[in-house]
């Protein structure tokens, strides 16, 4: 079933006209939205929420939607706008996209050409080293690194297969795909994060914090193994409590009721367990729109650290490269304040010859600076392996 959002545009699009170089899609637990056209929410004028909702109301729509994604750093621009057309409805098979992919039948294997990693290995475990040092001298509790991957391809890019491999791999996750403009460097955002930061339904928010991972592994015995051992493990289960702890913070002073869960339990992608934890909520005010939240919750410790100013520093002193949409939050919200925003992982910015994917590990007291650089080639994994690529 497929139902629009709105329609203030006097102009109509159809699902099957999808275009994803310039359309929005995003997908979660079997839900889908499909964004075209439309206008840029301004870049400048006050704060980045008190633009959408002066958008949104510019509209005369109450059933006017914004879609699209938030920067790491949200003094950059975000990427954000009121779609012409915005539909919605349930995939009708939980691996195919709603409209036709294009690509009839399965793509070759690509292979993947001038490989750049940045911060190489033993740089970016010289970097973890760094952050371990300030954390024992800045009293920071988290710090999170990451790491940038960009090659060139071998034959051009099919998005929409992408996004089919993505859903098979993650059909419980959120997967997206987001046109940059030029001011954004371009190119198609893509990626199937795990993470939910913040879902608003009228009160109800839900939130699923993920913090603290191992490698999933082939043979069944040893994965669940490796699963109970994240489990119990001291130093994930530190770096979880220091995110929940932040986001429990944050949220007591916005919610009538907030459940919190005793202790983290275990969620599995395609290539790691994590540890999760699944908070609930009823808002005190339904002026607090799930962009509000989303503002007031970014970044959360799982992506930045904790203290949150000290950690930010950090990460712009350390990383050698702009995060840009890496590590930020994609998905919408409704005029009515109700949405859904997911942090930006396990993605790449895609052009047709040429991928940058993005993955980060976070470093606490007792961190391995090879078991984090060995963290941040799994995640690269879940783009690789959508990608079909194989590095040479």
């Amino acid at each position: 079933m497929t139902v629009a959002c709105h329609a203030f545009y006097p102009e109509a699009a159809s699902v099957a006209d999808a275009d994803l170089s310039r359309d929005l899609f995003f997908a979660a637990a079997g839900r889908w939205l499909l964004a075209q056209g439309g206008k840029a929410v301004p870049t400048q004028g006050g704060s980045l929420g008190e633009r959408v909702r002066q958008a949104l109301a510019a509209t005369g729509d109450p059933d006017a939607v914004v879609v699209g994604a938030v920067p790491f750093d949200v003094r950059q621009p975000a990427q954000l706008w009121i779609p012409a057309h915005c539909q919605r409805g349930v995939l009708d098979e939980p691996t195919r996209l709603p409209f036709a992919a294009g690509h009839g039948g399965e793509v070759a294997t690509m292979r993947a050409g001038t490989v750049r990693l940045m911060p190489e290995p033993a740089m970016f475990e010289a970097l973890v080293q760094q952050a371990l040092v300030r954390l024992e001298q800045e009293n920071l509790r988290k710090l999170v690194l990451a790491r940038m991957l960009s090659f060139d391809l071998d034959a051009p890019l099919d998005q929409a297969w992408l996004l089919e491999k993505l859903l098979a791999q993650h059909p419980q996750g959120h997967v997206f795909s987001v046109p940059l403009d030029a001011a954004s460097g371009g190119g198609v955002l893509l990626g199937a994060s795990p993470e939910l930061l913040v879902r608003r339904q009228g009160r109800r928010i839900t939130l699923n914090p993920l913090a603290g991972s191992a490698a999933r592994q082939h043979e069944p015995a040893q994965d669940r193994s490796v699963a109970e051992a994240l489990l119990r493990s001291d130093k994930d289960r530190r770096e979880h409590a220091i995110v929940i702890e932040d986001i429990v913070r944050i949220l007591q002073p916005y919610c009538r009721t907030l459940t919190v869960p005793d202790g983290p339990e275990l969620l599995a992608t395609d290539t790691l367990w994590h540890l999760s934890s699944v908070l609930e909520g009823e808002l005190y005010d339904l002026d607090m729109t799930s962009l509000d939240l989303a503002l007031a919750l970014h970044p959360t410790p799982a992506v930045c650290g904790w203290p949150t100013a000290q950690a930010f520093a950090a990460i712009e002193d350390l990383e050698p490269f702009s995060r840009d949409f890496y590590a930020g939050f994609v998905g919408w919200c409704a005029a009515s304040g109700d949405g859904e925003w997911a942090v930006t992982l396990r993605c790449g910015v895609c052009h047709p010859g040429q991928v940058r994917l993005y993955a980060g590990a976070g470093v606490v007291p007792g961190s391995v600076p090879a078991m984090e650089r060995a963290e941040t080639g799994v995640k690269f994994q879940t783009m690789l392996n959508g990608l079909g690529v194989t590095l040479s």
